[in-house]
């Protein structure tokens, strides 16, 4: 293996600039971290080292994932958790990276991504004249869900059946895996939205009595904003305190993945190339495959990766 172990020639092997931080080119350069990627130094083509480097530098490439949920690399790097496909519309389930530390913000924040959409959008159902009021149907929401008090149900309307859930009902059909996330999450009898879209803005579950409930905080600038105005005024808005928007930079092992081009732009398309790439990865020999990069060089959505399990991540530092 090849360390370059004194902080004063932490260099890559193109001689390039660096795109990682100190601590991070430190990092990649351990023996630790070595024994897991790969000797990219050494030898980058190997069997044994990941693919996921940066061509312009020759390092291991930074990635990000954005996330409202519980989920900590390290200590589930032993086990496959239960995976999520981050509402995207296939059924193939993986955890997803992006290279766009811009674009994790729209999973890890996703609240502050449809911000405006979702304020109008029950301004408009309840009738609403103000934030004020806007935020306490919101608070209403989050404690009725937290309460059980039966407020807060999910419909099977749109499967043309209209049985109804209570939330710890339908938070057990969603643990078996026995729902469809076009089912209807209704407050005080009227719809709100589909369920897989009021899941993600609360970090994939109901309110539970168990969770805390917080102050909502936006990585939008503009969202955040307006939070901080309207909490002047002695309003805000609440979610679960696991809930909080998290951006976990982090390194990828893939030694043999998949690209899938991204026709455009649009989250369609990526959606697409990671559904046509994770079907071929399923259906694959010997697990020929072990991610999918879903490539949208020249796009918004950038380049970004399908990984199966999170021994395939590694946490990268903050600093």
């Amino acid at each position: 293996m090849s360390i370059l172990v004194s902080s004063e020639t932490l260099q890559n092997p193109h001689f390039t600039d660096s795109k990682l931080s100190p601590a991070q080119q430190e990092e990649v350069q351990g023996s630790d971290f070595i024994e897991w990627f790969g000797d990219w130094q050494g030898n980058p083509e190997g069997s044994e080292t990941s693919k996921i480097i940066d061509v312009t530098t020759g390092e291991p490439q930074l990635f990000y994932h954005g996330t409202n949920r519980l989920f900590d690399i390290s200590a589930e790097r032993d086990n496959t958790p239960r995976l999520s496909n981050c509402g995207l519309d296939h059924d193939y389930e993986a955890i997803y990276v992006t290279g766009s530390e811009e674009f994790a913000k729209q999973y890890a924040d996703p609240l502050g991504a449809e911000w405006e959409a979702t304020t109008s959008h029950l301004a408009r159902i309840f009738e609403a004249k103000s934030f004020a009021d806007v935020s306490e149907i919101w608070n209403s929401m989050m404690r009725s869900c937290a309460d059980r008090d039966g407020e807060v149900t999910v419909s099977e309307a749109a499967t043309g059946t209209a049985k109804e859930y209570g939330v710890g009902e339908m938070e057990d059909r969603l643990r078996a895996g026995d729902i469809t996330y076009t089912y209807e999450v209704k407050f005080k009898g009227k719809t709100v939205m589909w369920l897989g879209e009021f899941l993600p803005l609360v970090g994939g579950s109901f309110p539970a009595p168990e969770d805390e409930l917080v102050a909502y905080t936006s990585f939008y600038p503009k969202v955040q904003a307006t939070l901080d105005v309207l909490e002047k005024h002695g309003v805000g808005f609440v979610v679960p305190a696991r809930a909080e928007p998290r951006i976990i930079p982090v390194f990828v092992k893939a030694l043999n993945p998949l690209t899938e081009e991204v026709a455009d732009s649009s989250l369609q398309a990526m959606d697409s190339a990671f559904a046509a790439g994770l079907h071929t990865v399923e259906t694959s020999r010997n697990g020929k495959y072990d991610a999918v990069i879903a490539d949208g060089k020249g796009t918004i959505s950038g380049v970004n990766i399908a990984v199966l399990d999170t021994a395939q991540l590694r946490e990268a530092s903050h600093l």
